[in-house]
């Protein structure tokens, strides 16, 4: 019989930081799973992100979303997530998107997820498949040419059609960014919260406040979750998060200060 046990991370590194509270769905592991078929820390990360992700407050199909920068909340070695990253993005097991919420910021959704998006809204179709098929298993960048979809036998007029479902948006005359359709309530969602997570601590004393005092307030309107939001502001380095023998206190950042 197959033993299973619940995931933290892959190899169990000082570098990584557990849940910030105890109220993740849990994700299992098969300890009959080769070495090299269990997940690394960044992707343990983005496990437990997703768990995090409420996808019932979404369009029925929408993918678990997050953001890059938000790992480094967990997985504290940049350089060790970056490379991960790119692994993980060139083995087709995550995506990467420009969601818009600010140029530098990468948004991140696993591979299966988005193409259960994608079938959702252009249906099991010949043209679906071939999009998956060929698109995106030929191209991991964040956008795609013209030429590029032509050399990978799209016409004008199947390419006109994924546009359509929003499956591609124009980036510039000639190329595309690939899209999530329905991107836009996430971003509105994403954005808000944020916003309203550091309003809180810029109006609190000293413009810093005890993690689990955040944790344990109500927060109307608050969409992802406050534990989603924390993760965001503490990798973006909006605040310090600082070890204190009340638990962490998250103190704002000059830059966040002067925004």
């Amino acid at each position: 019989m197959k033993r299973r046990s619940s995931l933290l991370t892959g190899s169990v590194a000082s570098s990584v930081s557990w849940p910030i509270s105890t109220k993740v769905r849990k994700v299992e592991i098969d300890h009959d799973s080769e070495p090299g078929d269990l997940p690394c820390d960044t992707e343990a990360g983005l496990l437990y992100l997703k768990a995090l992700f409420p996808v019932e407050k979404f369009d029925r199909h929408f993918p678990a979303i997050f953001m890059k920068h938000q790992v480094y909340s967990i997985v504290h070695d940049k350089t060790t997530v970056d490379r991960e990253m790119i692994a993980l993005r060139d083995s087709r097991k995550v995506r990467f998107f420009k969601l818009g919420v600010a140029t530098d910021e990468v948004g991140v959704v696993f591979t299966d997820d988005y193409i259960a998006r994608v079938k959702h809204v252009m249906g099991d179709t010949p043209l679906y498949r071939k999009f998956v098929g060929t698109v995106l298993a030929g191209c991991t960048d964040v956008s795609i040419s013209r030429e590029h979809l032509i050399a990978l036998h799209l016409s004008q007029e199947e390419i006109a059609v994924i546009v359509n479902h929003g499956v591609l948006v124009m980036r510039d005359v000639g190329s595309w960014w690939f899209a999530i359709p329905g991107i836009s309530a996430f971003v509105r969602s994403f954005t808000k919260g944020r916003s309203l997570l550091l309003q809180a601590i810029k109006r609190s004393k000293f413009r810093e406040a005890l993690q689990k005092n955040l944790m344990g307030r109500h927060w109307g309107g608050c969409r992802l979750g406050i534990e989603y939001h924390i993760h965001d502001i503490i990798g973006a380095d909006m605040v310090q998060c600082i070890d204190t023998t009340s638990g962490p206190l998250l103190k704002l950042s000059e830059d966040a200060r002067a925004n």
